[in-house]
């Protein structure tokens, strides 16, 4: 049975990997950033529909090259994870140049893929505080691994774990590097936000070493999760123990039965992920307000979430939408927005879900929404954001 070292010693940083992201004169599809991990580089990537390539720019401020509005005022920026990003499709068939297209005016895109909804959070104060970049609307795409990111000191170490035996190229993409993240703490009996656990190029460069990678990481509450999750053995439980009763969950960590023991650290991992993100919309609806901008929160789900919706009616987050018509912050649900479309079709949920997504079949990366999706997205955003902007777009005044 494994336990944290063998957990950490998989997803050690190599420096095959880590030199690409630091040496600027080569290409990677990421560069490191102490606060948010990493920043999208402009790249061409094989991960299309039926393995077509994508073409990746962007603009010296790290926003997605705007083609829709280029030249025009910019009241608009969007924040977020691969969703708002849009991975898979090539620039202009995203779905903010789409709504663009529709609204005649620009939407910028500060997507960033595998961000969680704390680090768009702190990509949105930061943009927002830059001369020129500041918007007067921000839209907040949430997919639903996003949650549990908020809360990686490295997310490197959930995503090299399932690749541990694969056989990889020289250099593999990274996009887990150190960032700030958040914590709960027990003794002040609330979140905490916590800076990455590197400040320089060298800081990340010493993770390379595996002792140093394990040193900084073994006492980590998210890698004993974790490393619990994926059946493993942990000696020390008893604050994550303490996080479950805070969390209102049922979990016995130290159970016997090895596989609801991992069902008890997935449960609790994902009730610590959503009171992060309620946590972050708190905070960032009272800056919003504070500074005067308006926020719309657009939930986006993986085509395996679809599926259960619709087919089940089970979703994993309903005390989060609960908490979401609490608030009173504006929401576009598409994983409702989907069941209602599905209505007008008499196809598999599967034949549905495929005329949207792209197929896994020559792409690098699992499912995002094809143009045909990001286009059915805006088209679905249209209504509910048009009622909160002030004045109106062009096409939609009276005059």
């Amino acid at each position: 049975m494994h336990d944290v070292k063998d957990v950490l010693a998989a997803a050690t940083f190599r420096t095959e990997d880590i030199e690409l992201v630091l040496d600027r004169s080569r290409p990677s599809w990421v560069r490191f950033d102490p606060v948010l991990g990493y920043v999208p580089d402009n790249m061409d990537v094989q991960d299309g529909s039926d393995g077509r390539w994508c073409t990746y720019r962007f603009a010296p401020a790290g926003e997605r090259r705007v083609i829709n509005g280029a030249g025009l005022p910019c009241r608009i920026n969007t924040y977020g994870d691969s969703y708002t990003f849009c991975q898979q499709v090539s620039d202009g068939e995203t779905w903010q140049e789409y709504l663009a297209a529709h609204i005649g005016e620009p939407v910028r895109n500060f997507g960033s893929g595998g961000y969680g909804v704390y680090q768009a959070y702190r990509r949105a104060r930061r943009m927002e505080a830059t001369e020129g970049f500041s918007g007067d609307f921000l839209i907040l795409g949430i997919y639903d691994d996003d949650h549990i990111r908020s809360l990686d000191s490295v997310r490197w170490v959930r995503r090299q774990w399932r690749r541990r035996h694969q056989k990889g190229p020289t250099t593999a993409p990274l996009h887990g590097l150190p960032w700030a993240h958040l914590r709960y703490d027990l003794d002040a009996g609330g979140f905490t936000e916590v800076p990455g656990i590197c400040d320089s190029d060298d800081d990340l460069r010493a993770l390379c070493d595996a002792d140093r990678f394990y040193q900084a990481l073994k006492d980590d509450q998210v890698v004993r999760i974790f490393t619990i999750r994926t059946g493993g053995r942990v000696d020390d439980i008893d604050d994550l123990q303490a996080l479950a009763d805070v969390f209102g969950v049922k979990v016995d960590l130290a159970g016997k039965d090895l596989e609801q023991r991992a069902e008890d650290a997935r449960q609790l991992h994902l009730a610590y992920g959503l009171a992060g993100t309620e946590y972050v919309l708190d905070k960032m609806r009272a800056w919003c307000a504070e500074v005067g901008k308006g926020l719309l929160i657009v939930l986006f789900y993986a085509d395996s979430e679809i599926h259960k919706f619709i087919n089940n009616d089970w979703r994993f987050d309903p005390g989060f939408v609960d908490y979401l018509g609490r608030s009173g912050l504006p929401t576009v649900d598409l994983l409702r927005k989907h069941a209602e479309d599905y209505r007008s079709y008499n196809v598999s949920t599967l034949e549905y879900v495929s005329r949207l997504c792209v197929g896994n079949k020559g792409a690098k990366h699992f499912g995002h929404y094809s143009p045909a999706g990001n286009f059915w997205t805006a088209m679905h955003l249209v209504g509910p954001f048009i009622d909160h902007l002030d004045p109106k777009p062009a096409p939609y005044r009276d005059a």
